[in-house]
């Protein structure tokens, strides 16, 4: 397995953190909240619900630190807990489809309103057109096509993450790539 340099740092930060070092508490926390906060967003659809998510995953994740025994694990735990945290904040609040369909309407609408926004930003028609093809995916798919691509969690990873098994994870971005690819197959014929 090929580790990437900040993946043997985070590995380090942790068994340091297990160790009750406060500056690897505080570096651990500083890399990886962002990426935390990031994911939860996916996951509750607004800022303030995912840093209160990722705060009560930052307590679960400190408190249960020692009892990772492979720190290589940690990446998939901490989003394994994020996820967690996030589906029990929408749980607490009103019923999951109900959230997840209103997020999938906020995300069209963002895609409508950002759509200038993203060409300027992005300078790149294809690269605009993926987006918007991507935030018109179901919300569930975004989620494991956010951790494969932007996280680099392995299929293994996501399965600890999500709770789907290996092969529907793999048939699952197999159909994305399928239906990305064929939406921005029509766009460039129009």
């Amino acid at each position: 397995m090929n580790r990437e340099p900040q993946q043997i740092f985070d590995e380090l930060m942790v068994l340091q953190s297990q160790d009750g070092d406060p500056d690897s508490i505080s570096r651990l926390v500083t890399t990886w909240h962002p990426r935390l906060i990031r994911y939860a967003m996916k996951i509750v659809g607004e800022y303030e619900s995912a840093v209160d998510a990722v705060q009560d995953s930052w307590i679960a994740i400190l408190n249960g630190l020692k009892k990772i025994d492979d720190p290589a694990k940690f990446r998939s735990w901490a989003f394994r807990i994020v996820h967690n945290k996030s589906f029990d904040s929408i749980r607490s609040n009103i019923k999951l489809r109900n959230v997840m369909d209103e997020f999938s309407k906020i995300n069209h609408a963002s895609a409508d309103r950002n759509k200038e926004f993203d060409a300027a930003a992005n300078g790149s028609e294809e690269k605009q057109r993926l987006q918007i093809a991507i935030r018109k995916l179901r919300p569930d798919d975004q989620l494991v096509l956010g951790l494969y691509y932007e996280e680099n969690l392995s299929i293994k990873e996501i399965e600890l993450v999500t709770g789907a098994t290996i092969s529907s994870i793999k048939s699952r971005l197999d159909r994305i790539r399928k239906k990305l690819k064929s939406t921005l197959e029509r766009k460039s014929d129009e």
